[in-house]
Formats: structure tokens, C-alpha cells, sequence
């Protein structure tokens, strides 16, 4: 179980990793055309600007699951809690589940909500407004974000709670 999880982690990160690179340079590429046809042809981007919006929100999702993939430290992390218990380890990994029992639920809520906003986009067949690009294809992105980042949440969880077992059996053993 545990090389399937590495190699679903490596699987993720490479997807994450190449579709951040790719709205980066997106965004960079859209934006320095609107500039050049604004200012040298003096016409619109032809609704070119609606896009730069959409990838910079996938790209900030893509980066809450990078930066969750860490399992020390997760997305909720309250340093002031932390600081008062800093000698309880058992103390501070019990805080620990309980913020990423909150971040679980929370992002698990989001998730899905995300996945219903998903199926309306595509039942409705809702497009952008002047690209008439599909929506879903757009929030189906987000939603695969929130998903992977709910993932990683849960592996945290899950080492959090082996964290507070293994500190109780230390406890027992000494």
C-alpha cells in the first residue's frame, strides 16, 4: 500500500507540476498579446481576458496541493497553540488531528460542492462569456485540484493520528 502511495504521489505531483507549468506560461502568453494588440494595433484582445482569471484560480488550487504535500506541516497550521505546548508532544499531536480533522471537512465540503458546481457547468453547458469555452472544463480543473489537495489532507490526518498512537505507546513503554 505504501509504494502504491508513493507512486500516486509522484503520478500526482508530475500532473500538478506540468499543468502549473503550463498555466503559468499561459497567463504570460495571454497577457503579453493583449498588451501588444491593445497598444500597437490599437483593437481588443477579442475576449482574450476573461482567460488569465480562470488559469491564475487553477493555478493558486494546484498550488495549495503542492504546498500540502508536505505531511509535517498540511494547510492549517496554528503556530500560537504550537508554541504553548511545545514541551507535550502527545498535547500538540492531539491539536494536530483536530486541525486537520477541520481541514479535511472543510476542504472535503469544498470538494464537494466543487464537483455539483462541475455537473451544473456541464448539465447547463454554461461557457465563458466571450470564449465560449465550457465551464466545466474550467472548474473541472479546480475540482481535480480540491480533490488531489483532499488527499494529501487526509494522508496528514491519518500520519497525525499514527503520531498520537505511536507517543501513547511510548508513554506505556517508559
Amino acid at each position: 500500500m505504501k509504494r502504491f502511495l508513493i507512486i500516486a504521489d509522484k503520478i500526482i505531483f508530475i500532473f500538478v507540476d506540468n499543468i502549473s507549468a503550463v498555466m503559468t506560461f499561459l497567463i504570460f502568453a495571454i497577457i503579453t498579446m493583449m498588451v501588444l494588440v491593445r497598444y500597437i494595433f490599437k483593437t481588443s484582445s477579442f475576449g482574450f481576458e476573461e482567460l488569465p482569471t480562470y488559469f491564475l484560480m487553477i493555478s493558486i488550487w494546484l498550488g495549495a496541493v503542492i504546498c500540502s504535500r508536505d505531511p509535517k506541516e498540511g494547510q492549517i497550521k496554528i503556530d500560537f497553540f504550537i508554541g504553548l505546548v511545545r514541551k507535550k508532544p502527545l498535547l500538540r499531536a492531539i491539536i494536530d488531528v483536530i486541525t486537520s480533522c477541520f481541514s479535511v471537512s472543510c476542504i472535503g465540503l469544498y470538494t464537494y460542492l466543487s464537483w455539483n458546481y462541475v455537473a451544473f457547468c456541464y448539465q447547463t453547458k454554461q461557457t465563458t462569456l466571450a470564449l465560449m469555452v465550457p465551464m466545466w472544463i474550467l472548474t473541472g480543473l479546480t475540482f481535480i485540484a480540491c480533490a488531489f489537495l483532499l488527499i494529501y489532507e487526509i494522508a496528514i490526518l491519518v500520519k497525525a493520528a499514527f503520531r498520537i498512537r505511536e507517543l501513547r505507546e511510548g508513554r506505556k513503554a517508559a
